[in-house]
């Protein structure tokens, strides 16, 4: 199974941005990284608290969209491009326990360890061959990454 959730229309309340001071170091135009392992490793330090601060809630979103269209609790998931791990954290909430989790950015990756909600934890690079078995998972997760995927994503993910 592979979910993409996407909002349309205007911004719910789960979807504002109540303090804009947060993360001011960060691009504005994630569009403009022209180096996005070394901005997310910087990233790393305040991520969560600038996510919390922003209301950023795709996360939460996600699994219960998820949830909505049938994922069990028994599946075994990989959380492509992780991050801090705020996925596995929602995943875990719900009961979810076979959680493999995916990034690059070695600072993002310790703190998804950090964790706990992972049985791993995996460096890789999701524009690259992945270091996993065909039908090592049943589903994969992934939110803010396709961004940086584009057509890369669908024409290789979905095959």
């Amino acid at each position: 199974m592979i979910l993409l959730v996407a909002r349309t229309g205007a911004p719910s309340s789960n979807f504002s941005f109540p303090d804009l001071s947060a993360g001011v170091e960060y691009q504005s135009d994630i569009m403009k990284i022209s180096d996005v392992n070394s901005y997310y490793e910087n990233m790393a330090k305040s991520y969560d608290e600038s996510m919390t601060a922003w209301g950023y809630s795709l996360p939460a979103e996600t699994v219960k969209a998820a949830l909505r269209r049938g994922l069990k609790e028994t599946t075994s998931l990989v959380d492509m491009g992780c991050g801090s791990g705020l996925i596995g954290l929602e995943l875990e909430k719900e009961g979810f326990t076979n959680l493999t989790g995916v990034d690059f950015a070695e600072a993002m990756i310790a703190k998804a360890e950090a964790q706990g909600c992972y049985k791993r934890v995996v460096k890789a690079d999701l524009l690259k061959t992945l270091p996993f078995q065909d039908g090592e998972f049943d589903s994969l997760v992934s939110t803010a990454v396709t961004t940086y995927l584009g057509k890369f994503l669908i024409l290789h993910a979905l095959q």
